[in-house]
């Protein structure tokens, strides 16, 4: 009996070892970026199954707003998240937001890990968000439908070398209603996000999206 259980803690010690080895014979990269978010946005990692991670978002507002808006910080909003890993390659979320008092959820996909087979890594997100705002006007109630909205993601990144990571971001909106004539309810948008390593402990990460134009009306 003690050489049974003297041979499973063995087992148990060695198998993350043996597991890593094997990922380090099909030169995979690691470290493109630190996290599962670059800034707000996705990165192309994801959690290790069995995984949870709680997060909480900040965004700011525009810096244009000046002073009057303290340049962004006055409009600020959180969201408060929770993730888990049903596998390595398979990621599921929760959050609220304050913006939109939106509730949402989504998975994550990784369907490619930049190594020796393939320059790029790929994972594809999809999200659904309940927006609970109440209605300006009380007498005309807003559907449930009309309510939704949902987001895809297919993100592509590459390490370049340890000091450079790149990654695109191609995204999808639908929202089922839309607050004017001008605006689509299907709106594309292309991101792009790097991180720089400045040195073993300190990095900087940036991201933008570019929305298409004649989508929105502001």
């Amino acid at each position: 009996m003690k050489t049974r259980w003297l041979l499973l803690a063995l087992i148990g010690f060695l198998l993350p070892a043996l597991l890593q080895a094997q990922d380090n014979d099909k030169g995979y990269v690691y470290g493109t970026f630190r996290g599962t978010r670059v800034v707000n946005g996705h990165s192309v990692h994801t959690l290790h199954g069995g995984e949870m991670e709680f997060l909480i978002s900040h965004r700011f507002g525009a810096l244009s707003g000046g002073p009057y808006e303290f340049f962004g910080l006055d409009q600020s909003s959180i969201r408060l998240g929770l993730e888990y890993g049903l596998r390595d390659w398979i990621n599921i979320g929760l959050g609220r937001s304050s913006y939109g008092k939106e509730f949402d959820s989504f998975v994550k996909l990784r369907l490619l890990r930049q190594s020796k087979a393939s320059p790029v890594s790929v994972t594809t997100f999809s999200s659904v968000a309940y927006n609970t705002l109440r209605p300006i006007d009380p007498g005309l109630p807003v559907p449930t439908q009309s309510r939704l909205a949902y987001a895809n993601q297919v993100l592509i990144a590459r390490k370049w070398n340890d000091y450079f990571s790149l990654q695109l971001m191609p995204t999808h909106l639908h929202y089922n209603l839309v607050e004017t004539g001008q605006d689509r309810n299907d709106v594309f948008s292309i991101g792009a996000a790097a991180k720089v390593q400045v040195s073993k402990n300190i990095a900087l990460t940036a991201e933008y999206y570019y929305t298409l134009p004649n989508q929105l009306s502001t």
